[in-house]
């Protein structure tokens, strides 16, 4: 059995050599780590690095910290917000006259932000239903924007119309959508039309013809007409749809604004789509048999050089309901195109159907072959008229 010899000094001073030398490599190894841990940089939340939703939002509950994109969007919008706020306050308070500045102000600076932060606010005002009298009236200017507003809503719809359609958002035509399911405002549903119409001129017609229809023959509106309804008459021109005229020309025998409003959309109509009013009264013989030379300018506007067209010119003179002094105001219109030039909700501000020298060559040699066909014996006086006013500018005599 082997024994144990307890160590003597020299090895246990070796012993304690060694013991010590293994402690000091361990220290120095700790300070090193130490070393490292200090000079190594701080993790960075730039996009490689992930983060929870839960801990972005406990570390930034505002949406984004200083120097953010969502930062700088929020506060933005915040400036944005006190400018509207600040037009509101302007036009609520009596006791301020030029409520045309603060709008005026603000206009500057829905401009002048990114698109989508001006469209973001306006939508938020929107939503809110507040509301203010500017004090002035709807009046359109140039490119169908208004030149002057009645309400802040009605500013903020105008201005929504123009950034979202400029900036190619879908903004203002789902705005438009959802104000035209209530009869809130007369003056909100034209913006609304006209937003719509702009943004998608194809898609809308449709219902903007119904729309229109509607507007039209709401009876408190009728009764009202503010600005924007007169206004939106435009549209039913724009629509295109000759049903109309069964609504608007009950409404020509009325006076004053809402005479002129629908003399003015009817005749719009029949320059933008005269084969369609043509067919619609030739269609319905009653239709506008209370004003039948206003029928006649309105059948005058056809293009004779459309054989369809033609035909329904010739239709119209061959029929027995219709006196030769209609007739003759028809042919004699035939002659005398007449353009359009004003600012209007939506449809074209110059409205020229035909140039009017070719519309005079078309009707000098219409109203010859006519004359020729011995078909409107009663007419020929018509005829030779149209024929000689239009001679000079067709046949050119001398160099």
């Amino acid at each position: 059995m082997a024994s144990f010899n307890p160590p003597g000094p020299l090895t246990r001073f070796g012993i304690f050599v060694l013991a010590g030398g293994v402690a000091l490599v361990l220290a120095f190894w700790g300070v090193l780590r130490y070393l490292s841990d200090v000079r190594k940089p701080a993790p960075r939340h730039d996009a490689t690095h992930h983060v929870s939703p839960a801990a972005g939002a406990a570390a930034n509950p505002a949406g984004g910290g200083p120097g953010t994109a969502e930062s700088d969007q929020a506060a933005a919008m915040a400036r944005l917000n006190a400018t509207v706020a600040q037009a509101l306050a302007v036009l609520r308070d009596p006791t301020i006259s030029n409520k045309k500045a603060a709008l005026d102000a603000l206009k500057d600076a829905l401009r002048s932000a990114d698109p989508k932060v001006a469209v973001a606010v306006i939508r938020q005002f929107l939503d809110s239903k507040q509301d203010a009298p500017t004090g002035l009236k709807f009046t359109i200017g140039d490119n169908h924007e208004l030149d002057e507003a009645p309400t802040m809503r009605t500013f903020m719809m105008d201005q929504l119309g123009d950034i979202s359609l400029g900036a190619g958002l879908g903004d203002a035509a789902e705005v438009a959508r959802a104000t035209l399911e209530s009869k809130d405002s007369p003056d909100e549903w034209a913006l609304a039309m006209r937003n719509l119409a702009l943004a998608d001129p194809d898609g809308s017609r449709s219902l903007l013809a119904a729309k229109a229809r509607e507007l039209i023959t709401y009876p408190p509106w009728q009764q009202t007409t503010s600005g924007g309804y007169l206004e939106a008459f435009d549209v039913a021109a724009y629509a295109g749809d000759p049903n109309v005229i069964a609504d608007l020309a009950p409404l020509m025998g009325s006076t004053g604004t809402l005479q002129r409003a629908s003399r003015i959309a009817l005749q719009r109509l029949s320059a933008l789509a005269p084969e369609q009013v043509a067919d619609y009264l030739n269609a319905h013989p009653t239709a506008m048999s209370d004003y039948p030379l206003l029928r006649a300018d309105y059948m005058g506007s056809m293009d004779l050089s459309s054989p369809t067209q033609l035909a329904q010119a010739e239709t119209y003179l061959a029929r027995t309901d219709i006196t030769d002094a209609e007739k003759s105001k028809f042919i004699g219109r035939l002659g005398l195109p007449v353009g359009f030039v004003s600012n209007t909700l939506v449809t074209p501000e110059d409205i020229t159907t035909v140039p009017v020298l070719e519309q005079r060559v078309l009707a000098n040699q219409t109203a010859r072959t006519w004359l020729a066909s011995g078909k409107y014996p009663t007419l020929q006086t018509a005829l030779q008229r149209v024929i000689e006013f239009t001679q000079n500018t067709v046949m050119p005599t001398g160099p």
